[in-house]
């Protein structure tokens, strides 16, 4: 069966209490013990204390495991003030970099990325012949104000303002085990965040102020 992508003129509720939250104007963060969530790459700031250089710009990468039974999900809320280039990268491998690239670390590195205000959606490498079924979508002028999305196993939804995205396809994310040919077999989804998930500094942004998120026994 073939991805299905709808747009719906209408906002789902998203009401949690979060299991993570970081500002990324100041680099502070909060995560509950044992939901499966650390980071890869601690908060840093690259204006280095400069206060001229202020705003949403604090980079990160946290490493979210997923878990058959209880952490089957995450809703995300991201608020933004003015995304610019590279200012959020979610996806399968420790090693993507945008549009579903990550130099053959994993087979499964489906990800969805921000690039100043539009998000993109890429389909993993789980293809014949070495290849990737590259991107799969992209909203224009997405990222705006406050956007909630889940991520889930062969699932990705989104919603800013009364936009509402939702791809439920087997290029996605995989999070129940599935064979990988190129690395390991795992339960990982990355998170950069003003960045993408690999350390490339061509490939950083700004914008993305504060990240929650709650892992779900549902999903």
């Amino acid at each position: 069966m073939g991805p299905h992508l709808l747009f719906l003129a209408v906002i789902p509720a998203f009401v949690f209490a979060a299991d993570f939250t970081v500002d990324l104007r100041t680099g502070q963060s909060n995560i509950t013990p044992d939901k499966g969530l650390s980071w890869l790459v601690p908060p840093s700031d690259p204006s280095n204390g400069d206060p001229t250089l202020g705003g949403c710009n604090w980079r990160g990468v946290l490493n979210m495991t997923f878990h058959k039974k209880s952490r089957r999900s995450a809703s995300i809320l991201m608020t933004f003030d003015e995304s610019t280039q590279w200012s959020f990268d979610i996806g399968d491998s420790v090693t993507n970099n945008g549009n579903g690239n990550d130099a053959g670390s994993q087979q499964r590195d489906a990800e969805v990325h921000g690039n100043n205000k539009d998000l993109t959606i890429a389909g993993s490498d789980k293809v014949e012949n070495n290849g990737s079924y590259g991107v799969l979508h992209k909203s224009k002028g997405f990222l705006t104000g406050n956007v909630t999305a889940v991520v889930a196993n062969q699932r990705f939804e989104a919603t800013s303002g009364n936009r509402f995205l939702y791809f439920n396809s087997f290029k996605l994310f995989a999070l129940r085990g599935q064979e990988d040919r190129e690395g390991d077999v795992n339960y990982d989804v990355f998170f950069g965040m003003n960045r993408v998930i690999a350390d490339d500094e061509d490939r950083v942004g700004s914008g993305l102020c504060r990240v929650e998120i709650t892992m779900n026994s549902r999903g």
